[in-house]
């Protein structure tokens, strides 16, 4: 798939082009990048490629440590998770599907409550927390819906 594919909606599985959103971001979100093999089903949709978009921003904040035991690293297991229960919850079926999207929105919420730590002790700008709280808010918005229609 080229990266100039459009956007599909977070409950469209078809790989139908949906119409524009009308909600913005300072980043938007970009389709797999190139070399990273056959897409899957999951990494077509919205939800996917907003946390991905929200993960690759986090992980170019120069002043933030990564290492075991610090927010950096609470941030990045957390939208790692939000990550992961996405993807896994597409596959599920019943009941389970509800459960592991709502667990990833969970996940958000814990990711942004981390980014929201890393601006107050000034490790990241205000701009930077906002773009990611952003993107982590719609990312909550697409697996509440997700959730429901399950």
């Amino acid at each position: 798939m080229s990266s100039n594919a459009p956007l599909a909606t977070a409950g469209a599985r078809s790989g139908e082009p949906s119409a524009p959103s009308k909600a913005t971001s300072a980043v938007a979100p970009q389709p797999l990048p190139e070399g990273y093999g056959t897409w899957f089903p999951h990494e077509r949709l919205d939800a996917h490629r907003v946390l991905l978009a929200a993960y690759e921003a986090v992980m170019r904040w120069p002043g933030v440590a990564f290492s075991r035991g610090t927010a950096g690293d609470q941030l990045k297991r957390a939208l790692g998770s939000a990550l992961g229960r996405y993807a896994e919850g597409y596959y599920a079926q019943g009941g389970n599907q509800a459960s592991l999207w709502s667990s990833a929105r969970a996940s958000c919420g814990e990711s942004a409550t981390a980014v929201l730590v890393l601006g107050l002790e000034r490790r990241v700008s205000a701009a930077q927390a906002a773009e990611v709280r952003e993107l982590l808010g719609r990312a909550m918005c697409m697996l509440s819906r997700l959730s429901r229609r399950s």
